[in-house]
């Protein structure tokens, strides 16, 4: 049986909670096994290697597939606790195909919050702009899963980012070792972004970036004279997109490299997604790639 789960089509559905149960469920279909364990009845899941963790409990054979360390964990370490972090700010509020960078990031952060409560895992949320908004701690019963998904259907796109302010709040509020997942448009300057996120991983903390941008802004398609506003500062351009494109890609192309090379040098695992891409091709796309690193 096939499954259209196109963001626009979901948005018509009445519920967070239904789209992330059609998106999770949807998605797991078509997989053998949990996305975030193992199989065995003792041993459970991988997590990245820090100082300090004991020498004995190191996959070689991880190390040999992937040049990364990573320890592994036994059934009674693995109530994992996840924070899903969403960027709100206005430049996330931007479309071209009747789906917002931040419906689609919230669609995504629902299906994974669903995925992870079903599993008895610990699901909370963040919200943030140039600050903090919202802080629910994870919690893995299905009360709090709506309370979650509640909020991810309240989110409105407004106001700017300071994304080093935020970074520093969130790690002085996670107080025990978690999984970050941040959904932002990451419309910073790539060595902040870069600074603000590569203590994470050192810090115990597994962190998953989901770059989250509008096709409208990686192909640049538009025609004839276009007025372009800065959602955030409210300057605005207005120009001939036939003339600038070449340009524009050039850059584009330049500011997602740096990114992606940024964040993957410090072992942060990262995912380039563009809002027309159907949310459980995203979310199996991840779920994948975790168990490839983890298998």
């Amino acid at each position: 049986m096939s499954f259209n789960f196109d963001a626009a089509l979901l948005k018509k559905l009445s519920s967070m909670t239904l789209r992330a149960r059609y998106v999770a469920e949807g998605t797991l279909s078509g997989l053998h096994k949990s996305p975030l364990r193992g199989s065995s009845l003792e041993f459970a899941q991988h997590r990245q290697y820090v100082p300090g963790d004991e020498l004995k409990h190191l996959d070689w054979k991880v190390y040999g597939r992937s040049d990364r360390f990573y320890i592994k964990q036994y059934q009674e370490e693995t109530n994992l606790r996840c924070y899903s972090a969403v960027d709100t700010s206005a430049s996330m509020g931007y479309s071209s195909n009747g789906v917002s960078k931040l419906e689609y990031a919230s669609y995504l952060a629902a299906a994974l919050t669903y995925l992870l409560v079903q599993q008895n895992d610990s699901a909370g949320l963040i919200t943030y702009r140039d600050s903090i908004d919202r802080f629910i701690p994870p919690r893995s019963f299905r009360a709090h899963m709506q309370y979650v998904m509640d909020n991810l259907e309240d989110l409105r796109a407004q106001g700017r980012t300071d994304i080093l302010s935020v970074a520093s709040e969130i790690g002085r509020r996670i107080k025990k070792r978690s999984l970050l997942i941040i959904f932002s448009d990451l419309y910073e300057n790539p060595g902040e972004l870069v600074k603000a996120f590569k203590y994470f991983p050192y810090l115990r903390n597994d962190l998953i970036v989901f770059h989250i941008l509008d096709p409208e802004e990686l192909h640049l398609n538009q025609r004839g004279d276009v007025d372009y506003v800065d959602m955030e500062t409210g300057e605005a351009l207005r120009t001939v997109p036939e003339v600038i494109r070449k340009e524009y890609l050039s850059q584009m192309k330049a500011f997602l490299e740096d990114i992606e090379k940024g964040l993957r040098a410090h072992k942060v695992d990262y995912y380039r997604i563009s809002t027309d891409t159907p949310l459980d091709a995203a979310l199996s796309t991840f779920i994948e790639g975790r168990k490839r690193l983890l298998l």
